[in-house]
């Protein structure tokens, strides 16, 4: 029986127990609430640069953790490599551990765990150097014949260049220190049935910084964060520069219980800063805005066209 045929197997036997039906489509496999909304990448092929990004602390782990479930549901003999500054490496593995549980409350929970992470590789805190090197090496390794979208590269490595690049004295400083680590990551990531998913740390405290840094004042407005979000995802992080083929945005904000939280926008004015952005210099994209306003959250997806 090969690695594929038993995932779904284990799937089907848990059939009664499911939250929902088990489904090789990645869109229906997403685990309730919050992690649910978190998730959704589409993986249409190799040699793809995928950048993710939110300014608000959590979301990117959540849907990290997510994909990599799902994405080893779907093709379970695939190769997944992780490498993180951020979180250790118990926390991704404990995400997707719950997120396991409560999609397929299977009854070994464990040993399903042990199935359904294999070739899973997680490498953490390594300088930037020395993290590229290890992504050759692993390329190296791999079997020639892997189909397309069989490799993920997942790295969230952006916030120590960041965090070094704001004691510079410009933003430009801190995207070329950003650009430069991304053109090296999307050079080794170009083999075929390579995805590479870059994490973009533009979380709420950096891009703070960087916005007051420029405008000499913090955020008035949730659409002033979400277009500034928008505009560091585009452009501080490589993503026009290396031809990135998708981008995501997520955001959410507080209830407005708390009197320092900023008037939450309505769909239309989020569209309207997204059609702005659509007017600016580059590429065409499609813009995809999912709102979930009982859960406070955008999820918005760039699928970006090159021509």
């Amino acid at each position: 029986m090969n690695g594929k045929q038993k995932i779904k197997d284990i799937a089907l036997q848990q059939n009664e127990k499911l939250t929902m039906p088990f489904t090789e489509d990645i869109e229906n496999t997403l685990i309730p609430r919050v992690s649910r909304r978190c998730q959704g990448i589409e993986l249409n092929s190799g040699n793809e640069l995928i950048i993710i990004a939110s300014t608000t602390g959590g979301l990117k782990s959540t849907f990290i953790s997510n994909l990599m479930l799902n994405y080893k549901l779907i093709n379970p003999d695939g190769y997944i490599f992780l490498l993180t500054y951020e979180l250790p490496n118990h926390v991704y593995q404990y995400r997707a551990y719950r997120a396991l549980l409560s999609q397929l409350k299977p009854t070994d929970p464990l040993e399903t765990f042990k199935q359904v992470f294999t070739n899973t590789f997680f490498i953490r805190r390594v300088p930037a150097n020395i993290m590229l090197e290890k992504m050759k090496q692993l390329r190296d390794c791999l079997p020639p014949d892997k189909a397309d979208s069989e490799i993920i590269f997942i790295i969230d490595p952006l916030q120590p260049v960041f965090e070094t690049a704001l004691h510079h004295s410009s933003v430009r400083d801190i995207r070329v220190a950003a650009n430069e680590l991304l053109h090296q990551i999307k050079e080794i990531s170009q083999r075929e049935g390579i995805t590479t998913i870059a994490i973009s740390e533009t979380n709420r405290g950096v891009a703070l910084k960087l916005h007051s840094r420029q405008q000499q004042k913090p955020f008035q407005d949730m659409r002033d964060e979400i277009k500034f979000g928008l505009q560091s995802s585009l452009r501080e992080t490589g993503c026009l520069e290396f031809r990135a083929t998708q981008l995501y945005f997520l955001t959410w904000w507080d209830n407005g219980e708390l009197k320092t939280a900023p008037p939450r926008p309505a769909p239309e004015e989020v569209e309207g800063i997204l059609l702005n952005l659509k007017n600016t210099e580059g590429p065409e994209k499609d813009w995809n805005i999912t709102w979930y306003p009982d859960e406070y959250l955008i999820k918005v997806k760039g699928e970006i066209k090159w021509t």
